[in-house]
């Protein structure tokens, strides 16, 4: 089934459509994006003739190395390129890379509905104290992450993979059949 178009679909193809001229007008890395699934990635490989030149690109299993970015509710970003990158230019590429994520979100996952409406994570008991379950892991309802008590993620707004809305009511008081 074919998704309709949408002004936010638009923006989002002619993001990627400015990512893929800047990277063939001012870089040798080819963009390839992952959107499957959220949050997305966007891997600038080295130009296919440049790679099968440049034996520093290609690590001891033949695997070329690349720059990825991975766009969510946070950007983070990995390098196994060998080759040193003006910081501006890096810059530009995580800017352009951004910008293509989030109207990817606003395109595709906001637009639709998906992980907007808050819902429960699902929570688990794997102890007890006094007596009374302990309820301090949590599953998100969607992709399943593992929050854990204390950590930095529990009870934040949204999970951090894949983007759902989550409402962090009091923990259940018994255990679930």
């Amino acid at each position: 089934m074919a998704r309709k178009s949408t002004p936010a679909k638009s923006e989002y193809e002619a993001a990627v459509e400015k990512l893929t001229k800047f990277c063939e007008d001012r870089t040798d890395l080819a963009p390839m994006i992952v959107d499957d699934n959220y949050p997305i990635m966007v891997i600038f490989y080295p130009n296919s003739q440049l790679s099968l030149f440049a034996d520093d690109n290609v690590d001891n299993n033949g695997e070329v190395n690349s720059l990825t970015v991975t766009v969510g509710l946070s950007t983070s970003v990995k390098s196994t390129l060998k080759f040193k990158m003006d910081a501006k230019l890096l810059k530009k590429l995580i800017k352009l890379a951004e910008a293509v994520g989030n109207l990817y979100y606003h395109a595709f996952r906001e637009t639709e509905g998906e992980r907007t409406k808050a819902t429960r994570p699902n929570y688990v008991a794997d102890g007890y104290a006094d007596g009374v379950p302990c309820y301090d892991t949590a599953y998100c309802p969607t992709c399943e992450h593992e929050f854990e008590e204390g950590v930095n993620d529990w009870e934040s707004a949204y999970c951090p993979d894949c983007g759902q809305k989550l409402d962090w009511s009091p923990y259940p008081t018994e255990e679930k059949e």
